[in-house]
């Protein structure tokens, strides 16, 4: 499948208008200037949030102070909206700016800053990040059954990290992990903050397609909230229940918790295949089908996404029929 990413057709390099990018791109950063949200709050080592806020004059003595780069633009197919697309949809990013991240692929900041829109922003970071990503734009190719039909986005649109202490011009930032409570409240700020939910249901309300890959139990638990809170009802396709959220002992704890509970684990999923059916509670007609599947970092549980494609054609099937 590596192939894939070189005969995809991207909304950014053919002119496609697209106005949750365009606000993404525009607004994201000034979320930094809010007190909870501050960037100052990021400067010690040790500290948790976006690497986009926490640009390092240490590193690049050229940035100006208190620099901080726009949150990434959403990667859309040409044709991201049509009804036999795919959204897939994961938690957060991962650090990718060169010097401050462990990956292989990494994206200039230069290059990053140097984006004069959204556009110009993805060509870069699909050349330079996307193609040829191993750790996870590779992995998701088995996912994704046409160049054209699909969105990939995460709920959060910044690169969730935990800063590291500059050194030799560069740093080795860690992927924040909501194992940790208090990385769960990290990843539910910014998950809950209002520009999040806005961008995210605009993007699932902005496509006819109706199938909604959720990469981890993160992404699912995120995206079943967010439906539920949209006004939509949720229910399990194998059991016909209808979703209720749980008491939960602390409130982040949905970061890092299966939505249906100790008996729909992601492994639960696959014999019967089973999802998450999206209904309008108005006519009981079905909108979306949102599908769980391992995080590409865990792909070795599923290896190549067999199973998941499996469970994946199941979902499909059922959609021919609303």
């Amino acid at each position: 499948m590596r192939n894939f990413w070189g005969k995809v057709k991207l909304a950014c390099m053919t002119g496609v208008v697209d106005r949750t990018n365009e606000d993404i791109w525009a607004s994201s950063a000034a979320i930094h200037q809010q007190p909870a949200f501050h960037s100052g709050q990021l400067v010690a080592p040790g500290s948790a949030g976006p690497q986009q806020a926490m640009l390092d004059q240490a590193i690049h003595p050229w940035l100006p102070a208190n620099c901080v780069a726009p949150w990434v633009p959403d990667l859309l197919g040409e044709e991201w909206t049509h009804r036999n697309g795919v959204l897939v949809v994961g938690s957060a990013l991962a650090g990718f700016i060169g010097r401050y991240s462990r990956r292989d692929r990494v994206m200039d900041l230069k290059d990053y800053l140097a984006a004069q829109n959204w556009e110009a922003f993805q060509r870069v970071f699909f050349r330079d990040v996307v193609s040829g990503d191993d750790d996870y734009y590779e992995r998701l190719c088995p996912l994704l059954n046409h160049p054209s039909r699909f969105a990939c986005f995460d709920l959060v649109r910044t690169s969730l990290v935990v800063r590291s202490v500059a050194a030799m011009q560069r740093r080795n930032d860690e992927n924040i992990n909501t194992r940790w409570p208090d990385h769960r409240a990290v990843f539910a700020r910014y998950a809950e903050h209002p520009k999040s939910k806005q961008w995210s249901t605009a993007r699932l309300l902005g496509s006819q397609a109706r199938l909604i890959i959720a990469l981890g139990f993160t992404a699912e638990y995120g995206l079943v909230r967010l439906v539920a809170n949209m006004g939509f009802r949720v229910r399990d396709s194998a059991t016909g229940q209808i979703w209720h959220e749980r008491l939960l002992r602390e409130p982040d704890n949905w970061t890092y918790g299966y939505p249906g509970g100790k008996g729909r684990s992601l492994a639960c999923r696959y014999k019967p295949p089973c999802w998450w059916q999206v209904e309008d509670p108005a006519t009981g007609a079905p909108r979306w089908a949102i599908v769980p599947v391992v995080h590409p970092s865990s792909w070795g549980a599923d290896p190549r996404y067999q199973a998941s494609r499996t469970l994946v054609a199941a979902a499909r099937l059922a959609i021919r029929a609303w």
